[in-house]
């Protein structure tokens, strides 16, 4: 499987330098063009000799024709939902792939603002990933077919801090490169914290992810966009994985949920969209995942809201169910009707500060006719830096989410099973 990340890795690189050599030989093409048309018109005079401004305005594509709302896929068998078509079937053709199953991994809350203690860290160590993630981290991120975060900032040097919010973050563009050092693939920008700039950075925080060739899901220029999962098309299977957040959980929340029209996240504190969405995609994709920021903070029990929509989730057709917000580990468990839906609470911080907690990884492997199979990875963040737990306190954490969880234990592999199973 790390051959096969490190093949999609290399095509999203040959794409990016196709672009930029398509777009110097469009350039000079035109420059070409401008200087015959003028040696053609011959000797110009006075005002005349002024640019046409209708001549040297810049190419923008229309949002209805190829604009904002369109995307090219990242790679050839990675791509966002609708909207990903580039027009040009030849290029978007590729090779069956073989069937197999297929590794999706999850961490929680990321944080690179260099106001804060981890983007501080970072920084101070030059932007190297390896001095704050231990090495057998960035390997199992990095080997593994299909790596996703929630990304708890915007990238952006626009915008104004929303007045009155204790904590706003975010970072500069360039810091996205930290996603593809690290083995990232895709990030959740349904958060309470991706609107903490205002519109102006969360459009810039979509264009850096895009130029990066991150996919991301859970917000958009409308709703239509933000409620769109990420797709992953790999080992003969598709796969959906949408994000949503039900905070804040106010009527008139701080983080702007996105509108016809309007850009923002996708909320789901009101869950009928959300639902909608996952059940009609039930139909379209082989699996559906939903990754939800939802619970409180600091709380390891899960809440009454937390329960309720899992249930709900899980009815409308979910099968992989994965949370973050409250900053710890929370418990696992099964629900639906059938409770055959795995639920993970909380993965708790990935790299956020600097306090030392407890947190997990989320392994979901998807085999096509089976049930999924989920592997909870044992990790510690602390004093700015996150590894892997190994030993006794791997054991410990295991046993941690097993004593919160219901329904449900993690075995010494941190494998998730039934308890009456």
């Amino acid at each position: 499987m790390a051959e096969r990340k490190k093949q999609r890795n290399r095509k999203r690189k040959e794409q990016r330098i196709f672009l930029g050599v398509l777009l110097g030989v469009l350039l000079a093409g035109s420059c070409v063009l401008m200087i015959l048309a003028a040696l053609k018109k011959g000797p110009v005079r006075g005002d005349a000799s002024k640019a046409d401004p209708a001549a040297s305005e810049k190419s923008v594509p229309a949002e209805g024709d190829g604009g904002l709302l369109e995307r090219v896929a990242s790679s050839d068998d990675v791509k966002r939902g609708e909207g990903t078509d580039t027009g040009n079937e030849e290029d978007e053709a590729t090779e069956p792939e073989e069937q197999g199953a297929v590794t999706l991994l999850f961490a929680g809350d990321i944080l690179f603002d260099p106001n804060y203690a981890t983007g501080a860290e970072l920084a101070n160590r030059g932007g190297s990933v390896e001095s704050v993630f231990s090495k057998d981290l960035l390997d199992l991120m990095r080997g593994t077919d299909y790596c996703i975060v929630n990304n708890e900032f915007p990238y952006s040097e626009r915008g104004t801090a929303t007045e009155g919010k204790a904590f706003t973050f975010r970072a500069k563009p360039s810091s996205v490169s930290y996603l593809t050092e690290m083995g990232v693939d895709g990030v959740s920008l349904a958060n309470n914290h991706a609107y903490d700039y205002g519109e102006d950075a969360l459009l810039d925080t979509m264009a850096a992810l895009e130029k990066e060739g991150i996919a991301f899901a859970g917000a958009g220029h409308d709703l239509s966009e933000a409620s769109r999962p990420i797709v992953i098309e790999l080992g003969g299977q598709k796969i959906a994985v949408f994000c949503a957040t039900q905070i804040e959980r106010l009527d008139t929340p701080d983080t702007r949920g996105a509108a016809d029209g309007v850009p923002g996240v996708f909320r789901c504190w009101n869950p009928e969209q959300l639902l909608r969405v996952v059940a009609e995609a039930k139909g379209t994709y082989d699996r559906v995942i939903v990754f939800i920021h939802w619970g409180t903070e600091s709380e390891e029990a899960p809440d009454w809201a937390q329960k309720d929509q899992a249930e709900s989730i899980a009815n409308a057709g979910a099968d992989v169910i994965i949370g973050a917000h409250p900053h710890v580990l929370q418990g696992v468990t099964y629900a639906g009707e059938n409770d055959d839906t795995p639920v993970i609470y909380s993965l708790g911080n990935f790299y956020f500060s600097s306090k030392t907690l407890d947190t997990a990884l989320c392994e979901v492997t998807l085999t096509l006719g089976e049930t999924p199979q989920i592997r909870m990875i044992p990790a510690i963040q602390g004093s700015c830096r996150t590894s892997l737990a190994a030993g006794a306190e791997k054991s410990r954490i295991l046993s941690k989410i097993t004593g919160l969880s219901e329904g449900a234990y993690l075995d010494e592999n941190g494998l998730m099973i039934r308890t009456d199973s």
